[in-house]
């Protein structure tokens, strides 16, 4: 998974964190308690998903084969 995709997760997470925050603040433990579950659900979710990205970037290799890969677009001009 992408890091642009893990955006909406790390918001839901930030929204039950302020959703856990609010309960607490209001005595309400077991709301609190959802809203945790939900929050290491998606901080679980988050870790796989940059932990993949990460070993992904280290395990790819990029090597010159492809010389058009690799090149930077060149400019002709007629003489």
């Amino acid at each position: 998974m992408d890091l642009i995709k893990m955006h909406p997760m790390a918001r839901k997470m930030n929204a039950h964190n302020e959703g856990l925050e609010k309960a607490i603040e209001d005595g309400e433990a077991d709301t609190a308690r959802e809203h945790l579950r939900e929050i290491i659900k998606y901080a679980a979710t988050l870790e796989e998903d940059l932990e993949f990205v990460i070993k992904k970037a280290e395990t790819e290799v990029v090597t010159p084969d492809k010389e058009s890969d690799h090149m930077s677009p060149v400019i002709k001009h007629n003489e």
